[in-house]
């Protein structure tokens, strides 16, 4: 009798002993039978499903020529070959106590699949989905957000390297190279014949020649008793198409479940800009706005998120009404500049006119923009001048910080002015802002796109300046 007791105790204590196996490590061996490897055809389902009924629409790529990029279905032409690694980890403990924890009800399983893409402008790279199973989700993977940093991971983890791709630091940030401000106003020409541009009256300089179609020869300062203002260009006069047209609209609409939004960039239309115009080589910096805060001419020191480095990098946290009253006023006093030659803000049509810089695409560069180009979808904004111009040799047209422009905010193109002045009605409400910021996605920073917000509003905007020159 005793015997058999013994052999019902060991029965019961094997028993027990299997019951805590099965409970220790069913949730690994449930996610390994759930979720085995994926197949090529799984990591095309999964690749499609990116950009479809999600926000983004859209996937993280590493181009070959360098530099991060968010791609939507439009920016894709070609999908190759993939690669997929898999890692699991407990995500619910079975017993939490102080010290240790011992099982897992639950066990989220993660795909990190890279795929070789050709983008519809011709560029190789490599796009990234990260794919995970989540508990009480319609489907039992499902992919997450793009992410430059989830991507640079991934390219360590998929053996493509853990350096940034070349240009770029950690996190998809282009590498900025040492700022280029403009060199001092060229002497003036004494003859009138040896000027091949124009001969523009340059504060300090007098009669200068300047010519906008040569990099060599579009920049200038304007100078005052041992003050100069900011960098500038000459632009060359032209036309060009400002907005949105029907075939730009289809493409959004089918990239972004939220395009309606963008009809305010409609009708396209043709702008001319009939007069010699100067633009900011750079966006007005924090140590410009101090010098103004220095010299009584601004009465608030904008903050930079964190108290971080200012210095050369754009001013952000600055209103529309404090640009006019404040920053523009004491610019031009100390110049001794004033009617139609004084700093201002741009308006919506010369900024876009400037930023496309004779282009038609999306952006400057093209229809795809890559951190080798712009701020975008980052933490911050570098230093102005960080990254390379467009064709008229101006920095951070896209992203970077919003820039404040002169225009009143209306809907739509239908009565907007062809001749590149400003809209400004008696009442306005809401003032325009353009470029997008540092953490937009790249619709936002398209060279069409408009942004809108009250003149008291502080939140991340900055500016550039532009001002008419006078001609001889």
């Amino acid at each position: 009798m005793a015997g058999t007791r013994r052999k019902w105790s060991v029965g019961l204590w094997l028993g027990g002993l299997a019951v805590v196996a099965v409970a220790a490590y069913w949730g690994w061996v449930q996610a390994w039978w759930d979720h085995p490897d994926l197949s090529a055809e799984q990591r095309i389902e999964h690749f499609n499903e990116a950009f479809a009924d999600r926000p983004r629409r859209a996937v993280a790529a590493r181009l070959d020529g360098g530099g991060m990029a968010i791609l939507a279905r439009s920016d894709i032409a070609d999908v190759g070959a993939s690669r997929c690694i898999r890692e699991s980890e407990c995500s619910e403990e079975l017993i939490r106590t102080v010290r240790r924890s011992f099982g897992c009800t639950y066990v989220t399983v993660r795909f990190y699949c890279a795929y070789a893409v050709r983008t519809t402008d011709g560029k190789a790279g490599t796009a990234f989905a990260q794919i995970s199973s989540n508990p009480g989700a319609r489907k039992p993977l499902e992919v997450e957000q793009p992410s430059f940093q989830g991507a640079e991971e991934m390219s360590c983890k998929l053996g493509f390297g853990c350096k940034p791709a070349a240009g770029a630091e950690p996190g998809g940030q282009a590498r900025a190279p040492a700022r280029k401000d403009a060199e001092p106003s060229p002497a003036p020409s004494q003859d009138a014949a040896a000027c091949k541009g124009i001969r523009a009256e340059i504060v300090g300089a007098g009669e200068t020649c300047l010519d906008p179609s040569d990099p060599a020869r579009r920049d200038f300062r304007d100078c005052n008793n041992g003050f100069c203002g900011p960098a500038m260009v000459a632009l060359p006069k032209g036309r060009g198409m400002r907005g949105s047209s029907a075939a730009d609209m289809a493409r959004l609409s089918k990239d972004d479940p939220q395009a309606d939004s963008f009809r305010t960039e409609m009708p396209q239309h043709e702008v001319t800009i009939g007069y010699q115009l100067a633009v900011g080589k750079f966006e007005v910096t924090f140590d410009e706005w101090d010098s103004c805060l220095a010299d009584r001419g601004c009465t608030r020191r904008p903050e930079d998120p964190g108290n971080r480095e200012r210095g050369t990098r754009p001013v952000m946290h600055v209103s529309w009404i404090e640009v006019r009253d404040e920053f523009l006023p004491w610019l031009n006093r100390k110049l001794g500049l004033s009617g139609a030659s004084a700093y201002r803000l741009l308006t919506e049509a010369e900024w876009e006119y400037a930023a496309r810089a004779g282009t038609s695409t999306k952006y400057a560069f093209g229809d795809i923009i890559s951190t080798a180009q712009a701020n975008f979808y980052g933490e911050r904004p570098p230093k102005v001048g960080s990254f390379a111009p467009n064709g008229f040799g101006l920095h951070d047209m896209h992203g970077s910080v919003p820039e404040w422009v002169q225009d009143c905010y209306e809907s739509g193109y239908d009565s907007a002015p062809m001749d590149g002045s400003a809209h400004s009605p008696e009442n306005c409400s809401s003032r325009v802002h353009r470029g997008g910021a540092w953490n937009d996605v790249p619709v936002f920073v398209r060279s069409a796109h408009r942004g809108v917000g009250d003149p008291k509003d502080r939140n991340w905007k900055g500016f550039r300046v532009a001002r008419t020159l006078v001609v001889r």
